[in-house]
């Protein structure tokens, strides 16, 4: 019989959110500007420092800016999403 296991991670910081950001378009060879200022700033105050959360609207935002042609996730992008999600953005 498989056990299950669990970790209780603490929540991330507004500022470690952003550089678990910024560590991952690194990786994948894209610049800092892919996500403006301010839709990093919507991200840190929806996600409230989950992880998970963070990588969603992180990767949503991507989505959703490669859909409308844009090369920058900007806040705007993020709030139909969160909208259509039932999260809570102001």
């Amino acid at each position: 019989m498989l056990g299950s296991q669990s970790a209780d991670f603490k929540p991330l910081s507004p500022e470690s959110t952003r550089d678990f950001i910024h560590h991952n378009l690194d990786r994948c060879g894209l610049p800092h500007n892919t996500f403006t200022t301010e839709a990093i700033n919507l991200i840190c105050k929806v996600a409230l420092g989950n992880l998970r959360a963070v990588k969603n609207l992180a990767i949503g935002a991507m989505v959703e800016a490669i859909r409308s042609q844009r090369h920058v996730a900007f806040a705007t992008i993020l709030i139909p999403g969160l909208r259509r999600s039932n999260l809570h953005y102001a």
